[in-house]
């Protein structure tokens, strides 16, 4: 896997704050989302998702907690968010590039054939119902990279006040094969994963199994610590088991989860 070092800039190339090795200081280009009235969840969601990811060892931006010190139309003032690393190397206030269509998923499955279907199954497990062509990063160059990114629509989702019931509601859905009926389409690599060697899809599907349950809990935790004070959205205490519950659930019910894909993969 290769990916672009984290852009950033000195603001003090002279001065060494401490340390033998020659620390500097500096700052890092960051993405930086949070709660807001009309989505709640999203610092919650992002925090768990991406300390699963990373356990996984998928490809995803370094990332963390924040405080916002400001305020936007959608923001309040202090309220916490997730800050993630920008992934390119240059100043970007609009969003990573684009990169739609058919063509384009399959050109980023052939390229990274392992890590595509990773994300495939990752997303089973957190029921993220919202993998398209904005939320992933492909550059078919020398050196290629992939990286995914927003999963603020997993775990509680994105309606106020229906997190804990869309964990319910989804126990044991795969969420990933699209709702035409509401506009949600089929996860991305779905459909290009569906000849994917049978070796990738055991190997990640192990991943999961092995996931430990200290991990699955130390993620939730960490996401209940950060969103006690915000404004907007305080974790509560039934909101952390049901979070826990759910993921260590589908971990140990992976196949029988899977198995309601069909023949997705031949």
């Amino acid at each position: 896997m290769s990916q672009h070092p984290i852009s950033f800039y000195f603001l003090d190339r002279e001065t060494n704050p401490g340390g033998a090795t020659g620390t500097r200081f500096g700052a890092a280009f960051a993405y930086i989302k949070g709660n807001s009235r009309q989505y709640p969840y999203v610092v919650a969601n992002e925090l768990i998702c991406g300390r699963l990811a990373q356990y996984l060892g998928l490809p995803v931006p370094g990332f963390s907690a924040g405080v916002e010190n400001g305020t936007t139309s959608l923001l309040l003032s202090r309220a916490r968010s997730f800050v993630s690393f920008s992934f390119v190397q240059r100043y970007a206030r609009s969003a990573p590039p684009a990169h739609p269509g058919s063509s384009r998923a399959q050109e980023c499955a052939d390229r990274f054939p392992s890590e595509t279907v990773g994300a495939l199954l990752f997303d089973v497990l957190v029921a993220n119902e919202d993998r398209n062509e904005q939320n992933i990063y492909f550059r078919n160059a020398d050196p290629a990279e992939f990286y995914l990114f927003d999963h603020s629509h997993a775990l509680f989702g994105i309606e106020p006040g229906k997190g804990r019931k869309r964990l319910r509601d989804l126990r044991d859905d795969p969420c990933v094969q699209g709702s035409p009926g509401v506009g949600v389409a089929p996860h991305i690599f779905l459909e290009p994963n569906r000849t994917a060697p049978e070796a990738y899809r055991e190997d990640w599907a192990k991943r999961i199994r092995l996931l430990p349950d200290w991990a699955i809990a130390d993620s939730c935790k960490h996401a209940y610590e950060v969103c006690q004070n915000d404004p907007i959205f305080k974790i509560g205490p039934d909101d952390l088991r049901d979070a826990i519950e759910f993921i260590t659930w589908r971990k140990q019910n992976f196949e029988t989860i899977l198995n309601k894909l069909g023949n997705w993969m031949t």
